[in-house]
Formats: structure tokens, sequence, C-alpha cells
């Protein structure tokens, strides 16, 4: 027996010559690391600015995803941000002040308010909205009820506040001219159900003139709550139509006087709208939680007319149209996904993932991906594009492995169904067989020999099944497997395959008889890997462990103790040795093929190390928990 090495070198102990991060795919979109909360295009040269619940504020070219320029706050979070003149930013911030950067020598870096005239404002609030000129400013404290509005002209100095007691601010949305100025407010008190409130108005509307602060009208909105404004055509300075989203869709007021002309749309709850100028007239767009995006033209004189309409597959924090209306941009998750107008093909066609990935493999410069929401990109490493293969299963895809060749893929899910597809160039995406096991229970691993002549899968009810991959024909099936989530794993020769959840069971491919078993792990398995040779068998504990087991005995030959915490995957990197990755680590841990320092890979943006890959041309793939890959060499 080779003698039990017991690694338990502290994880900060890295030699000089750590792997470097050779590549980051999915990072070079309309993507960030925190949940987008605001989009906003900006002026030329800058089209479309973002920024995010952990405070990255990113400027991005929407034509091809570039990111163009950017920067992050530090110590809050950016909620509310407009443009100013010169190009300076106002941010609004979530502890109720704000903040101004403009561009210096070296990219944005915040400045001082005083010296520009501004210290007086960004004490006020974290709530703002700027005219589409960037010389009038209405701010407003995001906390507390009641209190007001302070409208700001930053040619002449003026100071013009508004009070609202019992009422708080939302949103506020300009005229085309900056003249007017509508602000939404909230009743806070009748969300809550306050007795004495059920004949207060849910929100209201106020117009004022930026020139003086002064009232054009008051919009009452008694039952519904409104959610979103924008101004419609204007035929003057005060006179045109204002359109609001609330619980009910939308609809159309008359200004000066603020009656209703008109509700539209659908009747369901609209979260956002946004409008642009185009040569066809005024488009409005606008979205909700029943995952509808609808685009109406408006007019002073006649009604509202259905340009489009497209349904989602999640909800989207904002919405924003391109000046000129012939794209549209939506926050989802930690993407911005563009929309080419009105045909919605998606633009750029190359972007991420939007969730944390749960499958990785690689074969040459092909990559797969899979994450938790559903998608299966497959990448070209070589460009950093991706195509997204259409959706095929239903709720979790768990598993997924290319074949040898990199023409076929095979992934397994929460539905219950394993599914063969073609990535050949003549039938991309063509799905070739679906198969399920004898009950509804999800498939946990899937995965191709290493020959490509069969496929591999295990389901949570304790059944091995084998596949021949040419036609889905079942060669084997072997029950009463002891676990639930089974990973799996085929030696480098394609002799033995493993499976593991509570124990190990291996059995030889030429005689499909029991190879090996291990039952003394002390934790439930999580990741499997054999090295090289075959002889040995990789371990990964929900125990905080790797162990190196024989295959033909069971006996130790190595164990990882003191894992920061549970397992969450392994592969051996040729000329590396073993690594793994570690839930809530933010690295990926190099282990190595022999006892010594524990090298930390250190993943981008502090996000998890979730799954693993070897490419065969000597690279190591990570993916994360905010749906990036990495290659490291």
């Amino acid at each position: 027996m080779l003698p039990i090495l017991l690694l338990t070198t502290a994880l900060s102990s890295a030699p000089s010559d750590a792997p470097e991060l050779l590549q980051e795919l999915g990072s070079d979109r309309l993507r960030h690391a925190g949940r987008v909360v605001l989009l906003q295009h900006a002026a030329p040269g800058v089209p479309l600015v973002a920024t995010t619940a952990n405070g990255e504020v990113r400027f991005w070219n929407p034509d091809d995803g570039v990111l163009l320029e950017g920067f992050d706050l530090e110590g809050s979070h950016g909620w509310t941000l407009g443009m100013l003149q010169e190009g300076r930013l106002l941010i609004g911030l979530r502890d109720d002040h704000a903040v101004v950067w403009e561009r210096g020598e070296e990219g944005y870096e915040q400045a001082d308010p005083f010296e520009l005239g501004l210290g007086d404002l960004v004490s006020l609030g974290g709530g703002l909205s700027v005219s589409p000129g960037g010389d009038r400013v209405a701010i407003w404290p995001l906390k507390g009820v009641g209190g007001g509005l302070m409208l700001a002209d930053l040619n002449t100095g003026k100071r013009m506040p508004t009070n609202f007691e019992g009422f708080k601010a939302e949103d506020a949305a300009w005229s085309p001219d900056g003249s007017l100025v509508a602000v939404l407010l909230t009743n806070p008190f009748k969300v809550l159900g306050r007795a004495g409130t059920a004949e207060q108005d849910c929100s209201r509307v106020l117009v004022l003139r930026t020139a003086d602060g002064s009232v054009v009208t008051t919009i009452h909105s008694e039952v519904e709550y409104l959610r979103d404004l924008e101004f419609g055509p204007m035929e003057g300075a005060e006179n045109g139509l204002l359109a609001g989203a609330g619980e009910q869709g939308l609809q159309l007021w008359e200004l000066p006087s603020g009656r209703v002309l008109t509700r539209f749309g659908n009747t369901g709850d609209t979260m956002h709208i946004t409008r642009a100028q185009t040569d066809e007239g005024l488009l409005l767009a606008a979205t909700g939680p029943d995952l509808l995006i609808e685009g109406w033209r408006l007019s002073m004189d006649e009604a509202p007319e259905l340009v489009f309409e497209h349904h989602l597959e999640r909800p989207l924090g904002d919405l924003e149209l391109a000046p000129d209306g012939r794209h549209l941009v939506g926050a989802e998750s930690t993407s911005a996904l563009r929309w080419r107008l009105p045909d919605f093909e998606l633009e750029p066609k190359a972007y991420g993932h939007s969730g944390a990935l749960s499958a990785l493999d690689a074969q040459g410069d092909r990559l797969i991906s899979c994450s938790y929401d559903g998608a299966a990109l497959i990448w070209d490493r070589a460009t950093g594009s991706c195509v997204r293969l259409p959706r095929q299963h239903e709720g979790l895809v768990f598993d997924a492995s290319l074949s040898p060749d990199g023409q076929r893929l095979v992934t397994c899910g929460q539905d219950g169904t394993l599914r063969l597809r073609s990535l050949a160039e003549e039938n991309f995406g063509e799905e070739l067989f679906v198969r399920t096991g004898q009950s509804a229970a999800g498939f946990t691993a899937a995965s191709f020999s290493p020959d490509g002549s069969l496929i591999a899968g295990v389901t949570a009810d304790g059944i091995l099944w084998i596949w021949q991959a040419e036609d889905g024909l079942l060669l084997r099936s072997f029950e009463g497997l002891r676990g639930l989530d089974f990973s799996l794993a085929w030696s480098p020769d394609g002799g033995r395959i493993a499976v593991g959840s509570t124990g190990v069971k291996i059995w030889s491919t030429e005689t499909w008889e029991v190879a090996g078993e291990l039952a003394d792990l002390g934790s439930p398995v999580m990741a499997l890997c054999f090295e090289p040779t075959g002889t040995s068998l990789a371990v990964g504990l929900a125990g905080r462990a790797v162990q190196l087991r024989k295959v033909e005995d069971g006996s130790r030959v190595a164990v990882w103790a003191d894992i920061p915490s549970r397992v969450q995957d392994l592969v051996w990197w040729p000329g590396h040795g073993l690594v793994a990755t570690a839930r809530g680590t933010g690295v990926a841990l190099l282990l190595g093929r022999e006892q010594g320092p524990v090298v930390q890979l250190q993943i981008p943006r502090g996000s998890d190390a979730l799954v693993l890959a070897a490419d065969g041309e000597g690279h190591l793939l990570t993916g994360d928990s905010l749906g990036f890959l990495q290659v490291w060499k």
C-alpha cells in the first residue's frame, strides 16, 4: 500500500508560479457582477450607462456590447443616476446623499460638489433625475415619508423646494425641452393599510414648471398605484400628453387639465415604460411581471397604436429605448439584453449566462456551459463568442457533456430527461434522441465515454443507465444505488465507470461486473475524478475533504483535509494535478499531484468557482456563480 499523505497545508501558502488567468468568457458583453438596477442612454459617444446593486457604473457601446469605460462606487450602492452638463454624472446613493463624478485624465473620478456649485444638492437625498439638457435637477430623499423635492437650475443657481406631506417621491420624468417635470408620489401609509387611508390617493403626479417650481396640475390616482411616467407628444410648452404605467396597465393624461384620455395595452401590472422619438412619431415601450413587452406609437390626434409585442423568459429590472427607437435594452439580472426592433432579434448575439453555472465541458476550442436558469451556451474560445441553444429542458440543467469530437452534446436535468443534440454544422441544435428513467426522478449526471460510443446517466432514484450513443439503444441499467444526488466519472481509457453519492461503486465496462466499492468515506460524495492512469479515483466530499483511493482495493493513496467548505467539483488538470472547488471560498484549489502547498486560483469579482473542466490542450476551465467562464494556463 502506498503511504497515506495527509495534506493540511494552509491554503494561503501558494508557490510563486501560481497558474495565470488567460481569458474570461462572458465578460466582454453587457454584463455586470451585480444586479442591474438602472439603464440610461447618455450623451453621444457614451450611449448606454448602467448602475448595479453592488455599486458598478459602466458605459457600454450597445452596437457591439463592448465596454467603453466604467468605475466602481466605494462604500455605498448606486441607485439613481443622471447626466449633467460637460459629461458629469450625478449619482444618488441609498444612504440619502449623492456624489458627482467627472472624467479626468485617467477616466472617471469623484469630483468636489462644492467646487461645482452642487454642494447643497448632494446632501438632500439619494433619489434624483436630471433634465435632458443636463442643466436642471430634481432631487429627493429615498428614505422616510413626507419632506419634499428640490428643483435646481444649474445655469442660474436657482433652487425651488416643493413639499408633499404624507407622500413619498418615487421617480420623475421631464418634458423634451426640460420646461416641465412630472414627479411620481406614492402613499406609503395606504400601502401598509394604515387606518384612515382607504379614501386617500394611492399615487399622485405633480406636474411642475421648472422655471419657478409652480404646479401646472395634480393628477390623482385613487384606485391603483403608479409605477412609472413618461411624457408623450407635446404641442406646446405646457400642452401635451403624459403617459403612466400602473397596476391596471397604461394610461394617457391630457396636459394641463390632468384628465384621463384613454387606457390601453395589457391590463396587468405594468412596471417600466420608456420613450423614443422616431421618424414615424413617438414610441413608447412598456413591460411588467407578466413577461410581455409592448411597443405603442403615440400621437395627439389618434388612439395609441400597437407596433410590436414580445414575450420574455424572465422579468426585467429596467427598460430603455435607444433615442432613435431602433433598439430596446432591458436589464435582466446581471445582464443587459439588447433587441433590434421591431422583430426583436437579440443583439449582440453573443452574451453570457445570467445565473450560476451548473455544468461545464470542453473539447478543443469548443466549450459548453449550462446554468441553473436552463440556458446552454456553445462557446468559440478563439473569438469569445457563443451561441445559445434552444431551451429543451423544463427546470434546472444539472449536467452536460461534449462528445470527444465536439459534434454532439448530451444534457440532463431536473425534468427527468437526458437529451442528445447535434452540434454539427449541417444540423446544428437538432435533437437526436430523448431518454427518461423508469420514474419521474431527475437525472443528476450524464457523460460520454472517452471514445464517444456510450452515454451514461444516473437518476436520483438510484439507477445507472448505459446507452449506445449512436442510436440511444439501452445497453445496461444498474439499480439499487444508495443516495440521491449522484456523480459519475469514466476512467481515461473508458475501461471503468464510477458512480457515487452515499459511497462509490465502480464497474468494469468489459464485463459490467462491480470492480470496486468505497463505503467508508465519512460523508456524502459530491464529485468524482479518475487520475490519468485510471488506477486511482479522487472523491470530493461534503465533509470538506478530497480522498484519492486505489480502485483495486479501495486503499487510501492521499487525503487532502481541511478544504474550506464542502467540495463542489473535481477535475484532473494535465501537468498540474487535481483541482477542486469549494462553496463560498471565491477560489479554485489546485491540490497538485503529490504532497505540497495548495494553490489558490482567485476567481474574479470574488464569485464562487462552481464547475471545472480541462480542455485537453493544457488549460483549466472554471465556471462561476455569476455565469462567467475563466481559462487558466
